[in-house]
This record gives C-alpha cells, sequence and structure tokens, in this order.
C-alpha cells in the first residue's frame, strides 16, 4: 500500500462517518478523498478507477451544492 492509497482510504472513511452523522464536512472530505483515489489511479494507470473517481468528483460536488441550498432553506424560512 502507498501512502497516497493509506491517504485516500482514511479520508473516505472519515467522510462517510461524518456524511452519516449529516455534517457537511464530510462531503468535503469525500471530495478530497476521491481526487486522491484518481490522483493514485492516474499515476499508477488504472483507468476504471480514474474514471469512477471522476463520476463520484462530479456526484459529490452536486451533493455539496444539495446541501448548501437545503441549509440555505432552512435559513429562510
Amino acid at each position: 500500500m502507498t501512502a497516497l492509497e493509506i491517504l485516500s482510504t482514511l479520508l473516505a472513511l472519515v467522510a462517510v462517518w461524518r456524511i452519516g452523522k449529516l455534517d457537511v464536512r464530510g462531503q468535503y472530505l469525500m471530495l478530497a478523498a476521491q481526487v486522491c483515489w484518481g490522483l493514485f489511479a492516474a499515476l499508477g494507470g488504472h483507468w476504471a478507477l480514474l474514471a469512477q473517481s471522476l463520476v463520484l468528483i462530479i456526484l459529490t460536488r452536486k451533493a455539496i451544492r444539495h446541501w448548501r441550498a437545503e441549509q440555505f432553506k432552512r435559513v429562510g424560512s
């Protein structure tokens, strides 16, 4: 295991835990984890993992925007 793999894994695990607690910071950690996984995939020539990471980066950014919009609705009410 490389240091980048370990970092990516730890970030993803903590992110899932934080998201489970409905903490938006977990989404930011997941975004960082997916960027790290994407870097790992690109450096190692793991093209399917790179494609997965890119899709998950897009979905995580969408989730962050959704959480922000929901938070804005609650504050605005």
